[in-house]
């Protein structure tokens, strides 16, 4: 059996994190079912589309647990990391980064794109992210009025 408040420990000491670290999953195929199943354990989607990083950043700093498709993210950059976008000729000549002046030439931009490290994309459908915190270690399935007034505290 897995413990997870000792590997809590090691990286929130290893690393000295400041905030709680957060857990990511990855889902192969997503569902309506599984969309329900993650809303009864209280992650939801954004109204709008965000960055990757705001998503981990909900969950980090404000706690929050937040469940993101393709259509959730409105940065290629991370979707192209997390498997929900194509590494097409635009990702390959690295026009996002010398539109942002990420990289100093054009073929450093290419470069940084061609080295992402990334999931191949369509392995991944959905992605909920959530606060690895200590009250997570042992949270019991409660009854759905009361998951809803739990949920609803955020």
């Amino acid at each position: 059996m897995v413990n997870y408040k000792k590997q809590h420990d090691y990286l929130v000491g290893t690393l000295s994190l400041p905030t709680p670290p957060v857990a990511v999953k990855y889902y192969r195929t997503y569902t309506e079912g599984l969309e329900w199943e993650l809303a009864e354990k209280c992650f939801y989607r954004p109204k709008t589309p965000l960055n990757v990083c705001q998503l981990v950043g909900l969950a980090r700093h404000h706690l929050r647990k937040t469940l993101a498709t393709a259509d959730d993210q409105v940065c290629n950059v991370g979707a192209l990391a997390t498997g929900m976008h194509p590494f097409d000729e635009s990702m390959q000549r690295g026009d996002i980064a010398q539109k942002d002046g990420v990289r100093e030439t054009p073929e450093l931009c290419a470069e940084m794109f061609q080295t992402l490290p990334r999931i191949p994309f369509g392995d991944v459908k959905a992605s909920p992210s959530r606060p690895w915190t200590r009250w997570t270690w042992n949270q019991t399935r409660s009854s759905s009025t009361a998951t809803r007034s739990r949920c609803s505290r955020w």
